[in-house]
């Protein structure tokens, strides 16, 4: 399906008024809008050391412009999900969740709003108290930082690049 210009401008207006009235946290919101609208970035975070660890664990996140929140999930599908309600629609029936399920349901997990991704996994916001945690594939959980301004605080950007 092709859309004119005018009609992309349309459904942009449309889904960022969605988006503004999502439950997410302010800190998200400020983050995002000194940001071009197309432009990904790449963050390297340190994820809180454990008693077992002798150095700080750190993972490759993808934090999602504003163009990718509101691409389908999948693109062949053009009645899939936006990219920021895939938990929604995904299929997380399959097997009970794993790893860091304290604090956090299904029910809620379905509820969250997915802002980039991992090697296998999306970051998402919980939706209650915001605090980030990621998600993969196999229903593997875990929280990643206690809210969005500890992680981006912390995180080290690696990169950004421009959307197409």
């Amino acid at each position: 399906m092709k859309y004119n210009r005018k009609e992309l401008d349309t459904q942009k207006q449309f889904h960022a008024k969605r988006i503004e009235n999502e439950n997410i946290p302010q800190s998200y919101k400020d983050f995002m809008a000194n940001k071009p609208e197309n432009q990904m970035t790449s963050v390297r975070y340190g994820r809180r050391k454990t008693a077992k660890q002798n150095s700080t664990p750190r993972q490759d996140y993808c934090i999602y412009a504003y163009d990718m929140l509101i691409r389908n999930s999948d693109p062949d599908d053009k009645k899939s999900s936006l990219n920021y309600q895939w938990l929604s629609d995904a299929d997380l029936n399959y097997k009970p969740l794993e790893g860091e399920t304290e604090g956090i349901t299904l029910e809620q997990i379905r509820k969250a709003f997915c802002f980039g991704s991992t090697d296998g996994g999306k970051l998402f916001f919980h939706p209650e108290d915001h605090s980030v945690w990621e998600i993969y594939y196999d229903l593997y959980i875990r929280q990643t930082a206690k809210n969005f301004e500890q992680f981006i605080k912390q995180a080290k950007v690696q990169q950004t690049w421009e959307l197409k």
